[in-house]
């Protein structure tokens, strides 16, 4: 490699940490709330601009207008999550493989069992953790969807979700 280093694939992996600084993770999460209102969340609003929530209303009902808004919202941004942390590990496992160094493989405690069984099975975490940050994303796809019901405004919208997304995983505190 470049740097003479051979990263341990599954230690390189987004979400594992391991990055100086953490900045790819910074950028995926603290600007979840703009990403996830571009790709899908703000469907509503656009459907108010143009009156299509209306024609959508009059012929499916509401409650079932506002059901598929919110099962969208939740979908795209679960299912592009996951398929996207899927190609990080599997890019790690191809770039990185054969690689051992890592810090963290180098801690050892016998008290800590849930840190033992990550240095165990590292591959079965990354999976739980892509799992898990994908249904994050997928309920703060329908926070963004709730905040464009409430307020139908790009702007408001996007403020109003920063806003509660940022309380909600402590970026304001």
């Amino acid at each position: 490699m470049q740097w003479n280093t051979h990263f341990d694939p599954y230690i390189a992996f987004l979400l594992a940490g391991e990055s100086e600084g953490h900045i790819t993770q910074i950028l995926l999460f603290w600007f979840l709330p703009i990403y996830l209102l571009i790709l899908c969340s703000d469907d509503y609003i656009q459907d108010v601009k143009t009156g299509y929530n209306n024609i959508l209303i009059v012929k499916i009902g509401k409650a079932d207008y506002i059901r598929d808004k919110f099962i969208t919202s939740f979908l795209f941004p679960c299912l592009t999550m996951l398929f996207s942390l899927a190609i990080n590990l599997v890019l790690s496992v191809i770039i990185f493989a054969g690689g051992t160094e890592s810090s963290m493989m180098k801690i050892h405690d016998p008290a800590n069992i849930l840190f033992n069984f990550s240095q165990v099975h590292p591959l079965l975490i990354d999976i739980i953790f892509s799992l898990n940050v994908s249904l994050f994303a997928g309920l703060a796809g329908m926070l963004g969807a709730s905040a464009s019901f409430i307020f139908p405004d790009r702007n408001i919208c996007l403020s109003a979700f920063f806003f509660f997304y940022l309380v909600h995983i402590g970026g304001i505190a």
